[in-house]
């Protein structure tokens, strides 16, 4: 499997020279000098010389499991894509196979689970995302990833239970014209949701197109199953949100169709009434 380096900030270049990987410096940028997403996946899915393709940030660190995940699911699907959550946590050591693993296992103590909507990877079969101009780094370019899928009825794969991903914490010091601690209200965040809303004029926020959207699964024994809505709350929904569902107006119409309804056909009308009430009670 050959790894693609993307961009020309210090180091890029002696790392792609000492690992052999392939480096594609030259990149389409924003008047800020932030890459854009369109021009990385075009030139990285011209450049990949294998049948499927990863797309990482490059402050994810991975298991083993990974390459199991996608040979798990490319066995049953031509198309699919494979995303997950992911585990905040400070790194301030050297990152050894030892070292990752070590994390990894110690995740739930020194560890956050970041929520659902906020992914940093996907796996998918090369060329088969055309992605529009998102810039990189900033929200809301995941979230349409989800919604391409699920509007061209391509397998959304949720690998988080079996696929430990850990995010390296940083600062967003990096981010320009940032208003608060992080990139939420600088110009680039507001130009990727403007962006976004243009494939979804109806859509309130992008966050409702997340991990918890995929009708498919990967369980922590390495099954590969149909995520279905009665799974899918009982295994993501935190107990505040539990609580909040039970008070709810549409509980009681919601429990109804939970007890009725176990497949994925009207998966997508009873997942955006769920996503509406987490965005309600998490003020998001």
């Amino acid at each position: 499997m050959g790894v693609i380096l993307l961009g020309n900030d210090p180091g890029i270049a002696e790392a792609a020279g000492k690992y052999g990987c392939c480096h594609i410096a030259e990149l389409e940028k924003t008047e800020y000098g932030t890459p854009l997403l369109s021009d990385i996946f075009a030139k990285a899915q011209k450049a990949c010389e294998t049948p499927l393709i990863c797309y990482s940030n490059a402050d994810i660190l991975f298991p083993f499991e990974l390459l199991t995940a996608v040979d798990l699911v490319a066995k049953r699907f031509k198309n699919f894509l494979i995303t997950g959550q992911r585990w905040n946590m400070d790194v301030s050591s050297l990152i050894t196979a030892d070292n990752v693993k070590v994390l990894m296992q110690s995740r739930h103590q020194v560890g956050e689970l970041y929520r659902p909507d906020g992914m940093d990877y996907f796996v998918f079969p090369c060329g088969m995302v055309t992605m529009p101009p998102f810039v990189i780094g900033r929200p809301a370019w995941d979230n349409w990833m989800v919604w391409d899928a699920l509007s061209k009825k391509i397998p959304i794969v949720d690998a988080s239970s079996y696929i430990t991903i850990i995010h390296q914490n940083h600062d967003y010091a990096h981010v320009p014209e940032k208003v608060s601690q992080n990139w939420e209200d600088s110009p680039e965040s507001v130009r990727n949701r403007a962006l976004f809303r243009t494939f979804c004029p109806t859509v309130e926020h992008s966050s409702l197109f997340s991990v918890h959207g995929a009708p498919w699964r990967i369980s922590e024994n390495g099954v590969l199953e149909q995520n279905t809505l009665k799974e899918h709350i009982a295994a993501k929904v935190s107990k505040r949100n539990k609580e909040f569902f039970d008070k709810s107006p549409f509980a009681s119409a919601l429990r109804h169709c939970l007890k009725k309804l176990c497949n994925v056909k009207h998966y997508e009308i009873l997942r955006s009434i769920w996503h509406k009430l987490l965005l309600k009670t998490t003020g998001k």
